[in-house]
């Protein structure tokens, strides 16, 4: 897959008819993948190249940043998923004020048209863009040249499938096995393995404290049954803590501390992923460590009962 990120204006000429769709594709949910794969049929089936437009950061990280959500998908796993469905050229425009002035016409001549050779474009009902979001699906139909596909919301229990309603299952609710329905996939945090404080080394049960990618959302606080991917290769079934350690005293900020089942190892500075499958139990205050220590060898146990179930 070919990636571009940059500046509008640098955008280079491809030189080949390519069929588009765009958005912020934050989470790539099954709404996002329907709008990939109508794009990919009509270019396997016209010769042209599948062409996937986003931007970053999310708009709202500049427009208004207090309003600004947590993402689901940074720009690096955004590039990894969208290759896995067939996306052969990732565009991603640096969002700025300065783009953010472009009027919807010199956006589609410039950048639709001229940059890309867009010969088919596929977008979801609400989609709007340019400045004071003036273009629209009338405008893109009358003006634009190419024909405008229009992709209805995915449903789900009488809902729209949306990043908002996946963040509000993650955040809020912590309803990971529902958020992954959504998905098409589990959600996961990719990140470094930073120094703790070596608590749970103490207490026999070593873990690997993530620090996620900027602007990532961590589902709400809790204990989770997870899945963790080192990047050299390995998976590993685990147990991971979303939390303040209330037990030995609140820490200031959230730590996700992950408990690698028959895992050996020193993880330190290195690159893991944490998937997350199913939502064990709610953060607890213990009145001991010794307490502590038992509810985490229920919570291993469960986890390997739970992985070893679904491989029979």
């Amino acid at each position: 897959m070919i990636t571009y990120a940059g500046k509008g204006t640098e955008i280079p000429h491809f030189n080949q008819p390519t069929s588009v769709t765009i958005g912020n594709f934050d989470g790539i949910h099954l709404g996002h993948q329907q709008l990939i794969k109508e794009a990919r049929t009509k270019a396997l089936k016209k010769g042209y190249k599948t062409l996937v437009l986003s931007f970053f950061p999310h708009p709202l990280w500049v427009i208004c940043p207090q309003k600004a959500p947590p993402l689901l998908t940074p720009f690096e796993v955004k590039q990894r998923i969208l290759e896995r469905y067939g996306v052969d050229i990732f565009v991603a425009i640096e969002f700025s004020k300065e783009f953010a002035s472009w009027s919807h016409e010199r956006f589609v001549k410039e950048i639709l048209t001229e940059r890309l050779e867009c010969e088919y474009l596929v977008i979801g009902p609400d989609f709007r863009f340019g400045k004071d979001r003036k273009g629209d699906i009338n405008f893109l139909r009358k003006k634009a040249g190419f024909p405008v596909k229009v992709i209805p919301p995915v449903m789900v229990d009488g809902e729209p499938v949306s990043s908002t309603r996946i963040r509000r299952l993650l955040r809020d609710e912590g309803d990971v096995g529902r958020a992954a329905e959504l998905l098409g996939r589990h959600y996961r945090l990719f990140g470094k393995v930073k120094k703790g404080d070596q608590r749970g080394r103490k207490l026999g049960f070593p873990t690997a404290n993530l620090e996620p990618s900027p602007r990532s959302l961590i589902p709400k606080r809790g204990t989770y049954l997870t899945k963790t991917l080192l990047n050299g290769g390995g998976c590993y079934t685990s147990v991971t803590n979303i939390g303040k350690n209330p037990t030995f005293g609140e820490t200031e900020e959230t730590r996700v501390e992950t408990h690698l089942i028959g895992f050996e190892g020193d993880l330190l500075g290195k690159e893991i992923s944490i998937e997350f499958v199913e939502r064990i139990r709610d953060e607890m205050r213990f009145s001991s460590p010794a307490e502590l220590v038992a509810q985490i060898k229920e919570d291993v146990l469960y986890a390997m009962r739970v992985c070893e179930a679904v491989t029979q």
